[in-house]
């Protein structure tokens, strides 16, 4: 016979014979203090996709499950549909979550010089409560990504863009007074659309802030907590941008939905969000083009001025980043225009190779049905040479559901861009 303590610490005998001896018995459970600690965030870089604060949020109003990687984060596609999405955004009061954006605050003394040396824009004209869009590039004159400067406070600027960018920042200002840091996961981004948002406002005592022009933003409280609000987006003056901190991000999107609910605010998706990009005829940042940091180096790179964004460059301010190339492309002009294209043929299709004259010369790199104009638009880059020619634009396309598709070269227009002014 042998002895087992029960939990009281009585002794008590326990046949040999009950049941056969195994591994478990001679188990002591060894109790790794690592288990019982609350799971660490990992790095950004570390994580394959990410989840913004809003996501479970987000996910909740969904009504599609359709989830799309923007940035590597996951959003939401659709809430119902894109016509619907759409409606929303354009024609009523949408609400859209863009904490996928990737948010740099730069701060210090020097912070203003540090960012006019890497910024292609001029940074000093950027008055405290006022933004601008602007370019980094490398000393080749190649873009590294763009996005919204914003002037917080005097020697406080925050950077929204996509992208991962950090070390490049790090020593681009290491000469300067000024730090930088990435705030993506302390920060989180609303987006507002829609002509109905102004009465949302002046329903919630905002209603100042109508008269901002575009660009414009301060601090505010909303719903006692507070928000940078600024006059920004896809829609231009039917947009406003609020940017809070993520403990509070669901707090304001629950109470404005609630409060701007009678008025007609839904969630719209990433889906309309970048339709409406396109609308405005805004290339987009790894769809249009890729940075020159890329990892796929075939990818090629591109100029402000390759993408219709010369205007972006002021290359009459003191030196920075790429100056020199870029004043020599302004020189002799752009190899390549970005162009809108029009697409009269209905029903699903994709478009890739660009024909001029019956050569090659070209490419579209985005094409998506616009509801509003009841008609596919695209942007495409074409050669300089081709765009100076006669004759039809023609594109290789493919029309048709996966299962039943067909190849196809269509006549297509060059458009105005934007295709819809905002």
């Amino acid at each position: 016979m042998s002895e087992e303590k029960t939990k009281e610490g009585h002794a008590h005998e326990v046949s040999q014979t009950s049941r056969p001896s195994t591994l478990l018995d001679e188990y002591k459970p060894v109790h790794d203090p690592a288990l019982f600690e609350a799971p660490r965030m990992a790095p950004v870089f570390d994580q394959t996709v990410q989840t913004s604060p809003l996501h479970l949020f987000a996910a909740e109003h969904s009504q599609t499950n359709e989830w799309v990687r923007w940035n590597d984060f996951s959003c939401v596609e659709h809430y119902q549909d894109l016509d619907n999405d759409y409606q929303t955004m354009r024609y009523r009061a949408g609400i859209c979550d863009i904490s996928a954006l990737t948010k740099y605050l730069f701060t210090g003394p020097e912070v203003a010089q540090a960012l006019n040396r890497l910024m292609t824009i001029d940074v000093m004209k950027i008055a405290v409560g006022q933004s601008a869009r602007t370019f980094y590039c490398t000393d080749e004159g190649a873009v590294i990504g763009e996005g919204i400067l914003y002037c917080l406070e005097e020697n406080e600027y925050r950077l929204t863009t996509e992208g991962y960018h950090l070390d490049w920042f790090v020593d681009g200002i290491e000469l300067f007074q000024a730090v930088v840091e990435d705030t993506t996961q302390q920060v989180a981004g609303l987006l507002l659309a829609g002509p109905s948002i102004g009465e949302i406002l002046k329903t919630m005592g905002l209603g100042d802030v109508l008269s901002w022009p575009k660009g414009q933003g301060a601090w505010i409280k909303m719903f006692h907590e507070p928000v940078y609000l600024t006059r920004t987006g896809s829609l231009g003056a039917d947009s406003f941008e609020l940017w809070v901190d993520v403990e509070d991000a669901p707090l304001i999107w629950t109470r404005l939905l609630k409060t701007g609910s009678p008025l007609g605010l839904a969630p719209f998706g990433e889906g309309a969000r970048r339709l409406a990009r396109l609308e405005a005829g805004h290339p987009s940042f790894a769809i249009d083009y890729v940075g020159a940091f890329a990892p796929d180096e075939g990818a090629g790179t591109v100029t402000p001025f390759d993408l219709g964004l010369g205007k972006l460059v002021d290359d009459e301010k003191p030196t920075f980043a790429g100056k020199a190339p870029l004043k020599a492309v302004r020189q002799r002009g752009a190899s390549v225009a970005l162009i809108g294209i029009e697409v009269l043929e209905h029903g699903p299709l994709s478009l890739s190779t660009l024909h001029a004259n019956g050569k090659r010369a070209g490419w579209v790199s985005s094409c998506l049905w616009s509801p509003g104009l009841n008609r596919y638009l695209a942007l495409g880059h074409l050669s300089m040479a081709a765009l100076g020619t006669d004759g039809d634009l023609e594109v290789d396309a493919v029309l048709g559901e996966k299962w039943a598709q067909t190849s196809k070269r269509l006549i297509v227009k060059i458009a105005q861009k934007p295709f819809i002014s905002n």
